[in-house]
């Protein structure tokens, strides 16, 4: 199955100077738990913003025309649909999560690639945010199908929603 992992402000806000809005321990912590094991795709920059490095435990796709440095569990692909068509096509049994960035999860979303978005939703308004998913598209072509936590810390209080395809 192929999923989006997200997490947004109330606007759909994402990021700011190549770095999460939200740093919430329970939201790290289910991220962690849905990946791990798993395939994740990522842009470059998002790629970059993890030190360049793979995450630990999953097997990371980095969607570049750059040259990577060799890297355990990591390997460059340079089409989002061309990527999603192998993976369908090897019928892997591993899910494939999207984890960013912004361009990247916009034109899955436009292209209605995944089949399951998994949204936390922050009850807050970044100050300041330069990247963002497009909530109208998103809105359009996925439904919220159930709320499956409600976490907050110290800070913020944020749902953690599962949204499906529209017909």
């Amino acid at each position: 199955m192929v999923k989006l992992i997200v997490c947004i402000d109330l606007e759909g806000n994402i990021g700011y100077k190549n770095q999460l809005l939200f740093n919430i321990k329970d939201d790290m912590k289910f991220f962690k738990e849905q990946t791990t094991g798993h395939i994740v795709l990522m842009g470059y920059n998002t790629y970059e913003s993890l030190g360049s490095k793979g995450l630990p435990n999953r097997f990371n796709l980095v969607l570049t025309s750059k040259e990577l440095e060799p890297a355990k569990n990591v390997c460059a692909v340079n089409s989002l649909n061309g990527t999603i068509e192998e993976y369908k096509t090897n019928n892997i049994r591993k899910d494939l999560y999207i984890i960013g960035g912004a361009s990247v999860y916009n034109q899955a979303i436009a292209d209605r690639i995944p089949d399951e978005i998994l949204l936390t939703v922050v009850d807050a308004r970044a100050e300041e945010a330069d990247t963002a998913i497009d909530m109208k598209s998103l809105r359009k072509r996925y439904k919220q199908a159930e709320v499956i936590d409600i976490i907050s810390d110290d800070n913020y209080a944020a749902s953690i929603e599962r949204w499906i395809r529209r017909n």
